[in-house]
C-alpha cells in the first residue's frame, strides 16, 4: 500500500469515526464539563430560598430575580418590603425563610440622586424600627459613579467586598451602553448569574477573592413605554424574562393601590399578589434639625376600603397614664424630663422613651406639637436639645 493509499483509508476512518482526532484543548473543555454533567443520581443540595410569600418560598440563592414595571408604579418600594422583612424576620406578611441570623443585603443603586437614596435608606430604619445595621445592610448610589465602563467592574468588587446574601441591582439598564445591543445584554446578564452562583473556597484561593455563598440577585428594569406593553425593555429585557428564575411586575391602580405581582417562576407560583398602600411618616433629621415626610408602605385589602375608617385617636396611653395628644400634653412631658437641663438629642430620646413609655414615632409628633419650643442650640461645640415652654413646678 503507497502513501496515497494510507492518506485515502486515514480519511475514510475519520469519515466513519473509526479514528478519533487527538485535540489537547478538547482534553482541557473535557475535564471542566465533566463537573457539569447532571444525572439522576448527582448529589446536590436543596434550592434555598430567602423570602416566603403566602406560604409559598421565593427568591432564591444562586439565582436571578427580575422585578419589572412603569415608572414611579413602587418597584423601590417593593424593595424595601423585602428588605425589611429579611432583617426584620417579617413584614406585610412576607416572611424570611432563614432566621437563624439576619440576611446581608448589598443595595446598588444607579438611577436616584443621593438625597432620594437617603429618604429610602431613612424609611427602611423607621421600618425596621429604626434599626437599620450597618454590618447587614449596605446602599451605594452609583449614579454618579465617574467612569461608567468601569461600573460592571465596581459591582464585582462590591459583591466581593459584602459578600450579600441578597442584591438589588436597581436598575440594570445602566451597566450597559445600549440595552437593544444583543451582545451587551447577554453579558451584562450572565455576569449577574454568575455573582449569583457565589464562590467556593477552592476557586477563592486560586483566583484571590473572598468565599462566599450563593445569593439571589434582584435585577429591576423598566417596562416598555405604551400602557398596554408589559414586556421589560429592550432586548435586555427580553435577556433577563428568558433567564430570571422569577419575575415579578410593580403595578398601581387609579386608587393608589399598590400591588406585587409574580408572573413568572420556575418553581411554584406565588398565586396572590401583595397588595399596599403608601402612608407618610414624619422622620426628624437631628443635625438639620428638620422634619422629613417619608413614605412607608402599609398593608391593604379588600375589605379595607368597605370598613369604615375609626375616628382619629385623640388620646395618646404612656406607660404613666392616658393623656390627650396636645400641645399643652407635649409641653408637660418635656417639663418634666428635661426641666432647665441641656441634652443630646440621642440621650433626651432615650430617656423621654423610657420615661413615658411611647415609642419613637410619638417622640418626634411630640416634638413637632411644641411648636419650637423644643430647639436645637450650640453650646460648647455641643449639639444640645433645650425647653423653653411653660413650667409645671
Amino acid at each position: 500500500m503507497n502513501n496515497i493509499d494510507i492518506i485515502r483509508k486515514n480519511v475514510q476512518e475519520c469519515k466513519t469515526g473509526a479514528v478519533t482526532i487527538h485535540n489537547p484543548q478538547w482534553d482541557k473543555i473535557q475535564s471542566k464539563l465533566e463537573h457539569m454533567r447532571i444525572h439522576v443520581n448527582t448529589p446536590l443540595p436543596d434550592m434555598k430560598h430567602l423570602l416566603n410569600i403566602n406560604g409559598v418560598n421565593c427568591f432564591p440563592r444562586g439565582d436571578l430575580v427580575a422585578i419589572s414595571g412603569k415608572e414611579k408604579c413602587g418597584k423601590t418600594t417593593d424593595c424595601r418590603i423585602i428588605v425589611s422583612a429579611l432583617l426584620k424576620g417579617e413584614y406585610m406578611g412576607v416572611k424570611a425563610v432563614e432566621t437563624e441570623e439576619k440576611a446581608c443585603v448589598l443595595w446598588i443603586d444607579t438611577e436616584q440622586a443621593s438625597q432620594t437614596a437617603r429618604a429610602v435608606c431613612r424609611g427602611l430604619e423607621m421600618m425596621c424600627c429604626n434599626s437599620l445595621p450597618e454590618d447587614k445592610f449596605v446602599y451605594f448610589a452609583l449614579r454618579e459613579y465617574p467612569d461608567r465602563e468601569e461600573l460592571t467592574e465596581a459591582m464585582r468588587m462590591l459583591f466581593d467586598r459584602h459578600r450579600p446574601d441578597i442584591a438589588i441591582i436597581d436598575g440594570i439598564r445602566d451597566f450597559i451602553p445600549d440595552f437593544n445591543d444583543v451582545v451587551q445584554s447577554s453579558e451584562i446578564v450572565l455576569e449577574c448569574m454568575r455573582l449569583s452562583s457565589g464562590v467556593d473556597a477552592a476557586t477563592a484561593g486560586r483566583m484571590g477573592l473572598s468565599e462566599r455563598k450563593p445569593c439571589c440577585v434582584c435585577c429591576i428594569l423598566h417596562q416598555n413605554k405604551p400602557k398596554d406593553d408589559s414586556n421589560m425593555r429592550g432586548h435586555l429585557g427580553t435577556e433577563l424574562s428568558n433567564k430570571a428564575g422569577e419575575v415579578w411586575e410593580a403595578t398601581q391602580d387609579d386608587g393608589h393601590v399598590f400591588s406585587f405581582t409574580q408572573t413568572r417562576s420556575r418553581t411554584r407560583p406565588v398565586d396572590a399578589p401583595l397588595r399596599y398602600k403608601v402612608g407618610s411618616k414624619t422622620y426628624f433629621d437631628p443635625d438639620a434639625g428638620k422634619y422629613e415626610e417619608i413614605g412607608i408602605p402599609e398593608l391593604w385589602t379588600e375589605q379595607a376600603d368597605d370598613t369604615p375608617s375609626a375616628p382619629p385617636v385623640q388620646n395618646i396611653k404612656t406607660s404613666q397614664g392616658w393623656f390627650p395628644k396636645n400641645q399643652e400634653t407635649a409641653f408637660y412631658m418635656f417639663w418634666t424630663v428635661m426641666g432647665k437641663v441641656g441634652w443630646e438629642y440621642n440621650e433626651l430620646k432615650k430617656v423621654f422613651t423610657e420615661y413615658w413609655g411611647v415609642d419613637y414615632y410619638l417622640f418626634n409628633d411630640l416634638v413637632k406639637l411644641t411648636d419650637g419650643h423644643v430647639y436645637r442650640v450650640i453650646e460648647n461645640g455641643r449639639k444640645l436639645w433645650r425647653y423653653n415652654g411653660p413650667r409645671y413646678d
